[in-house]
């Protein structure tokens, strides 16, 4: 059965993500990225991939404020950005808490503002659709009412059971696990954008062979990670080879 990252994978939230990111750092509830400080978006775009769980937007926003105006261009090595992450003062439960909060507030005062900052990867998407929300099963950091939102509001009717989400504080390994004791004696395919989630749930599988972790180069990725996937053993693929293969594997 095939496994969905959702953010960089399914949908381009890059754009809601900034801003919520930005509003959880600042306490303003700006909504369109002209409201951003000069310098921002660039700085946020170029190394978001570094960002893994949601408790985590806030500290990188409030690095790309206090640097954006001074070099809006700088690719952050992981040891900058694991450096940054240190600097944190509160805890990831609070940070994780504060952004789904701000993320909430956002949609309940701007809801249309908030749908359009949000674009589903097609042809990906109308494929989705096309084989029926009882095949799309969804893990991702992203909080459980906003992938709802999205996909509904886009047109895929997922089934709400089918989203395993880290709002209540699971990892994607631990949600993994859940996955397949529910749907048992499989063989499991998940693909996420993130190399460094990858590399996380290689490592916590061990030795297990049922699943197979799979790199999206469509989504936020960095400059080298494509190359660094393929390298470490992760089939890459491009969004029409990842329809392909799709097809090919069905929902076994």
């Amino acid at each position: 059965m095939m496994v969905f990252d959702f953010d960089g994978v399914m949908v381009d939230s890059l754009t809601e993500v900034m801003m919520t990111s930005y509003n959880s750092t600042s306490g303003n509830l700006a909504i369109h990225p002209d409201q951003l400080p000069a310098g921002f978006e660039v700085l946020f775009r170029r190394n978001r991939y570094h960002v893994q769980p949601a408790a985590d937007f806030s500290v990188f926003a409030a690095w790309c404020v206090r640097e954006c105006a001074w070099d809006p261009d700088r690719n952050l090595s992981l040891d900058d950005y694991r450096e940054i992450l240190a600097s944190a003062s509160k805890s990831p439960s609070d940070r994780r808490d504060h952004f789904f909060v701000t993320r909430r507030l956002f949609f309940e005062n701007h809801r249309a503002a908030w749908f359009d900052l949000n674009v589903p990867y097609r042809p990906l998407w109308d494929v989705l659709i096309e084989r029926g929300p009882e095949a799309v099963v969804i893990l991702t950091n992203k909080n459980k009412p906003a992938v709802m939102e999205l996909c509904y509001h886009f047109g895929l009717k997922v089934l709400e059971e089918n989203i395993y989400s880290a709002e209540a504080g699971a990892t994607k390994m631990q949600n993994l696990d859940t996955i397949r004791e529910r749907f048992k004696n499989m063989r499991y395919y998940f693909i996420d954008d993130s190399l460094s989630n990858l590399r996380d749930l290689r490592g916590y599988l061990g030795r297990s062979t049922d699943v197979e972790l799979c790199f999206a180069d469509w989504g936020y990725v960095g400059p080298d990670d494509r190359r660094e996937a393929t390298e470490a053993g992760f089939p890459s693929f491009s969004q029409q080879e990842f329809i392909t293969f799709l097809e090919r594997v069905g929902d076994d």
